[in-house]
């Protein structure tokens, strides 16, 4: 055979081939059911952008999610011994064509319910056809946004979205939060508060989004500003109404600390200004209107409480962190570390203890704290208690606790983890602490003795309190290894036989010129 021949033989084949070949769905028997073309399992049915799979995760978790224009749903039955798979959408009149089954307005649906529906009808007219009806993407709608926003803005919506997820990356120093437009198609327009819909979680105040929707946005209205001891100081918009009550709501609520018997309220009134002080304690019994501009502050309610302070080796409490924590420590921070110290106020009440106190602190107190050394300072005599704080802490020497007067000082020193070489060697300073350890370990790190200046090796081993320890003791954290400087015999001694030769050469010298001279 002729290879063209052969070549449109073999093209002929193809054609055909592809002219029979199935399209990838099976058709219900005298009948088919409405296929969209192009929809692809994942894809948005007429937006060209692949749905979001978090989208289609949570619509199918979801025992709410309302049916969507754009939902594309997939159809599987077994129908005449063979498996049946279709794709359907939801047009925009919320209309779902199922042809030879008919048609389901799906308005006012949610995906269980339709699920439900649409596999019962499958059943009445095939039994034991095990009908699957699954959504396989969501449908996608745009939303406007205008008003009070930098410029109109068209956000993609599905729908499971609120108008919170819509409007809230667009909310500007001049949007309103607490007035928000939503029009619908065939109602009126509602007003929502979307400030208490995020701060809340007044869901009410955050309705779904629908297809057709758009939202407005309403300039911000008046402002308060709240200060001092609330839980989110800030500037506030109000609504018409809303009291001094509901500002300190807005503000998160008063602080542990706060003086709610004298909350001040400032506002300009007549061209002066004036301050007015409202008792909260007990409630919104005088709790005034408030007006555009209005100053509010929380003043504490600690003025006249009593403290104790404690001080030392403590941690910043951002730093805090388990006594147990182990610490890496190279020597070039040995100086930092010793000299590192944190004062905190604590406060006083009746019959306080110190062992109560520490427990409190308990986390805040450094590895390196020498609790063996603990000092209650008394601010009334100025007298000093020594404590072993770690037998109160770890040991139960209840017998040995102190009760705390208002405006005592706890101190609570640094342990050195760190021994000072000092003298003639070869670079004096701290090093690092070793258990178990002589003078001569430590000397040694330093460089060793300075033998012109320390021939003999002598040293002193003092304590951190100045107290010298015998020779050839272990040495302790703090301690100090003074290396002594030569003595005068020494000194003598070894320039003696110098001086001796010295002398003789000048006795000498002396001699000769003086026989010359006779």
């Amino acid at each position: 055979m002729p290879r063209s021949a052969f070549m449109w033989l073999f093209a002929a084949a193809v054609i055909v081939f592809l002219a029979v070949a199935p399209t990838g769905f099976s058709q219900v028997p005298g009948e088919p059911l409405t296929v969209l073309p192009g929809v692809e399992r994942g894809i948005a049915p007429d937006t060209g952008e692949a749905a979001f799979p978090d989208r289609l995760s949570i619509a199918l978790a979801s025992p709410d999610y309302p049916v969507t224009p754009g939902d594309t749903y997939e159809l599987t039955f077994r129908a005449g011994g063979e498996i049946t798979t279709s794709v359907v959408m939801v047009e925009s009149d919320y209309q779902l064509n199922l042809n030879i089954l008919g048609l389901i307005n799906t308005r006012d649906m949610v995906y269980p319910q339709l699920r439900q529906e649409v596999e019962q009808m499958v059943r009445d007219a095939y039994p034991q056809s095990m009908p699957s009806f699954r959504l396989i993407a969501v449908g996608l709608f745009e939303v406007t946004v205008r008003g009070a926003i930098e410029e109109t803005t068209r956000s993609t919506a599905w729908g499971l979205s609120r108008v919170s997820s819509i409007v809230q990356p667009l909310f500007r120093s001049f949007s309103s939060t607490r007035r928000v437009l939503l029009e619908s198609r065939g109602r009126s327009p509602r007003t929502f508060d979307l400030f208490r819909a995020i701060n809340s979680g007044a869901t009410e105040e955050d309705p779904r989004l629908k297809p057709g929707d758009s939202v407005r946005v309403l300039p911000v209205g008046p402002l308060v500003t709240v200060r001092g001891e609330v839980n989110e100081p800030g500037r506030y918009e109000i609504l018409p109404g809303e009291t001094l009550t509901n500002a300190i709501t807005h503000a998160r609520g008063f602080t542990r600390d706060a003086d709610r018997s004298a909350v001040q309220l400032a506002r300009l009134q007549d061209g002066r200004s004036s301050i007015e002080v409202y008792d909260l304690s007990g409630g919104a019994a005088e709790s005034p209107i408030l007006r555009d501009g209005d100053q509010i502050r929380v003043d504490t309610s600690l003025r006249d409480r009593a403290f104790v302070f404690v001080e030392g080796a403590l941690q910043i409490e951002e730093a805090a962190a388990p006594t147990t924590q182990t610490v890496e420590i190279i020597e070039e921070d040995l100086q930092d570390i010793e000299m590192s110290y944190v004062r905190i106020a604590e406060l006083h009440y009746e019959g306080l203890l110190l062992s109560d106190l520490l427990s409190q602190l308990r986390d805040r107190i450094t590895s390196f704290a020498d609790l063996g050394r603990t000092a209650v300072i008394r601010d009334r005599t100025g007298d000093v208690v020594e404590v072993d704080a770690s037998r109160l802490l770890y040991g139960g020497r209840r017998g040995e606790d102190v009760i705390l007067e208002p405006f005592d000082t706890i101190f609570i020193p640094s342990r050195r983890v760190s021994v000072l070489v000092s003298g003639p060697v070869g670079e004096p300073g701290l090093y690092l602490y070793v258990p178990g350890q002589s003078a001569e370990y430590y000397i040694r790190r330093a460089g060793g003795y300075d033998r012109e200046v320390s021939a003999t090796g002598e040293y002193m081993i003092l304590d951190s309190a100045g107290n010298e320890r015998p020779r050839g003791s272990r040495v302790q954290p703090g301690d100090r290894v003074e290396v002594q400087r030569n003595n005068f015999v020494y000194q003598f001694n070894r320039h003696f036989p110098v001086i001796i030769s010295g002398l003789t050469i000048v006795t000498t010298v002396i001699s000769v010129l003086t026989l010359i001279n006779q």
